[in-house]
C-alpha cells in the first residue's frame, strides 16, 4: 500500500538510523571514480556520503542539496556545481523545471540518488512529484545510478516513482535488509550491498 503519512524534514530525518547512514556512505565512497563527475541527490544518506567525502577527493560534484554544496564548497580538489531551482523546505533540494532542465544537459559518471520507499514491485518511490522528476531526470544523466537507503525503507511504496529496479544499477544498504528480499533484488537486475 502506498504510505500517505507526513514526509518527514530533513532535520526530523538526520537522526533516523544515523549509524546506519554512515555505513552505507562509507562503503558508497568505493564507487566513486577517480578524477570523474559525482551527482550527489539531497538526503541523509547522501549528506553523509559528503561528510565522509576525503579532503584530497578530486572530483567535479553536482548537487541539488543546499547542505551538500555548503559542505563540500571548501573541499580544495572538489568543482561543486550546484543545480538551481526552487528549493523545497522540507528537504533542502532544488527542484522544479530548472534543475530537470540542467540536469538533461549533463552526463555523469555515477550518481548517489536517495529514495523514501523502494520494492520490487514499484520500484524507488518518493512522496513529492517535484523530487520525483529531479530523481529521475538523475537516474536518465548518469553512467550508474546508484541507491543509498537504510533498510527501513524497503517495502515502502511513496505517491510518485521514478524508476524501476532495473533502471538502478546498485543499491547500497545496510544489514537490516534480509536475504530473501536482496536476492529478489538482484534476482531482478539490481545488484544489492549491504554493510
Amino acid at each position: 500500500m502506498v504510505e500517505t503519512e507526513p514526509e518527514p524534514s530533513l532535520l526530523d530525518r538526520l537522526g533516523r538510523h544515523s549509524h546506519a547512514k554512515e555505513r552505507i556512505a562509507a562503503r558508497a565512497i568505493l564507487e566513486l571514480p577517480s578524477r570523474g563527475t559525482v551527482l550527489l541527490d539531497s538526503g541523509t544518506t547522501t549528506l553523509a556520503m559528503a561528510r565522509a567525502l576525503p579532503l584530497d577527493a578530486e572530483l567535479d560534484v553536482v548537487t541539488n542539496s543546499v547542505a551538500i554544496a555548503a559542505i563540500l564548497a571548501d573541499y580544495p580538489g572538489l568543482d561543486v556545481h550546484m543545480l538551481g531551482g526552487a528549493i523545497r523546505r522540507r528537504t533542502g533540494a532544488c527542484v522544479g523545471h530548472w534543475a530537470v532542465e540542467a540536469l538533461q544537459r549533463l552526463c555523469v559518471d555515477v550518481a548517489f540518488i536517495g529514495v523514501n520507499g523502494f520494492s520490487l514491485q514499484r520500484g524507488m518511490t518518493t512522496p513529492d512529484e517535484a523530487e520525483a522528476d529531479v530523481k529521475r531526470a538523475m537516474v536518465l544523466c548518469s553512467r550508474r545510478p546508484i541507491v543509498v537507503a537504510d533498510s527501513s525503507k524497503a517495502g515502502q511504496e511513496r505517491l510518485h516513482r521514478f524508476a524501476e529496479t532495473d533502471d538502478i544499477a546498485l543499491l547500497i544498504t545496510d544489514d537490516g535488509l534480509d536475504d530473501e528480499t536482496a536476492s529478489a533484488f538482484d534476482a531482478a537486475g539490481m545488484e544489492v550491498i549491504r554493510t
